[in-house]
């Protein structure tokens, strides 16, 4: 039998696996099965990621989160739930979203999560300008790292 550290890790990596490809409904069975083994914040943030992108409603406890480094990645998706605009939605993206994305490890994945929110916030609110100031940092970012 395998711990179950190694199985929440095993689903977590099939779950970037899918995610990276892109077939969120794989990747989002893949998080949630190892959210189950194990709460994480990471496993959350995915969850997130996968619902929005599959236009399925997002509710978890934000509580578990407050004091993990992904905080504002995940008080994103919380906002979200709570309606705030779409204007406000992009500059909590820009401002506190993009701080922590800079200090991350390994944020490819990530930064092309809000990119994402970012193109679908830019639809809504018809101001394509915060689009492409997010744009330019992930690259700067990414080149750096």
């Amino acid at each position: 039998r395998l711990p179950v550290s190694m199985k929440k890790s095993i689903y977590y990596n099939l779950g970037m696996y899918y995610y990276l490809y892109e077939d969120y409904e794989k990747a989002l069975k893949y998080y949630e099965r190892s959210n189950e083994l194990m709460n994480d914040e990471k496993n959350i943030l995915f969850i997130c990621a996968c619902k929005s992108r599959l236009n399925q409603i997002i509710c978890f406890d934000y509580s578990i989160c407050e004091n993990h480094s992904l905080y504002a990645c995940l008080k994103y998706y919380q906002l979200c739930a709570e309606g705030v605009p779409p204007v406000q939605l992009q500059q909590f993206i820009l401002k506190e979203v993009m701080k922590r994305l800079k200090q991350e490890i390994y944020a490819e994945p990530l930064w092309t999560m809000y990119e994402y929110e970012m193109s679908r916030l830019c639809k809504k609110t018809r101001s394509y300008r915060s689009y492409q100031i997010y744009i330019l940092k992930m690259k700067e970012n990414i080149k750096e790292g």
